[in-house]
């Protein structure tokens, strides 16, 4: 007798851990998060355009890591049926590298709540990001120094004693101009040119004002730029009445207007007893082309 009540104990038991084991999986359903794109919202007097390049999204739902992802994706994830809390991370490609990809610790996190409840019609569901859960802000643990805009009044870099040619800003009717494809409503109507020619054939220009920036940590120079022939990115730092030349990055031509993310920490933290430091570009001809151009806009540094 005391056999058949274990057989129907266990026979019970099974029962009731067959059902919740169920119910557990049913609300473990594959469930796919589709990001499209992540963009950038700012005060455009205090922080400039809010063109960006986000190349990548890091996810983490409930605490746990989903994945590091190419945008725009679609990449599966476990969720649980009711409130889940979801966090967003802003990608980079760092200094136009796309093997080089980091977060940008510029900007905000995204972190927002994620009400799923099963369709009960699939195997699978997939959850579209609203696109409000989508838009990141610079943090306010940043600091965002606008170098140039090329859209006020005078110039903010000048050319270097080794220089042919001078920056100048492009015309308001010039079709070169830079306008932001994700704004088009910024006071964004003028770019800078630098230009060489076989009789000038480099170029070479640095910013008026020396500025303060921290060792040991990044420094990005973000930028919009195209141009025909490769140019050079850097700092000079003022170091005991000299100025020393350092080369950060070699850019090579675009056609189209491209947003790029130059880390300038190297270059900033080798020289600790500098006193201030400068942004440089420069240019040199090829021969194969009658004007080299290098078209600049939107310089600010981040840090």
């Amino acid at each position: 007798m005391a056999k058949k009540y274990s057989l129907a104990a266990f026979a019970a038991l099974f029962i009731v851990l067959f059902n919740s084991c169920s119910k557990d999986w049913e609300a473990q359903k594959p469930v796919y998060l589709s990001v499209p794109e992540i963009l950038l919202n700012t005060d455009y007097v205090s922080e400039g355009t809010s063109s960006s390049k986000i190349t990548t999204v890091w996810i983490y739902a409930n605490g746990d890591a989903v994945g590091v992802f190419e945008l725009p994706c679609v990449v599966p994830a476990i969720l649980s049926e009711g409130d889940n809390e979801i966090t967003m991370y802003a990608g980079i490609n760092l200094n136009g590298i796309a093997a080089s990809r980091a977060i940008y610790e510029g900007f905000e996190a995204l972190k927002f709540t994620l009400n799923y409840t099963p369709s009960g019609k699939a195997e699978s569901d997939t959850i579209l990001i609203d696109s409000a859960n989508r838009v990141t802000s610079y943090t306010n643990r940043v600091t965002v120094n606008l170098v140039e805009t090329f859209d006020g009044a005078g110039l903010n870099f000048e050319k270097t004693s080794k220089s042919d040619t001078n920056l100048r800003k492009t015309n308001l009717s010039d079709p070169d101009n830079y306008v932001n494809p994700q704004n088009p409503t910024e006071s964004n109507g003028r770019a800078g040119i630098l230009y060489t020619t076989k009789s000038k054939d480099l170029a070479e220009v640095v910013s008026v004002k020396a500025l303060q920036l921290p060792g040991g940590a990044n420094v990005y120079l973000e930028m919009n730029y195209k141009c025909n022939v490769p140019f050079i990115v850097g700092v000079f730092a003022d170091v005991a009445g000299s100025t020393i030349q350092q080369p950060t990055l070699y850019i090579t031509p675009k056609s189209e207007w491209n947003k790029i993310y130059v880390n300038l920490v190297s270059e900033v933290s080798s020289q600790t007893n500098a006193t201030g430091y400068k942004i440089y570009f420069r240019a040199d001809h090829d021969d194969d082309l009658d004007t080299g151009k290098v078209f600049l806009d939107n310089l600010k540094l981040v840090y």
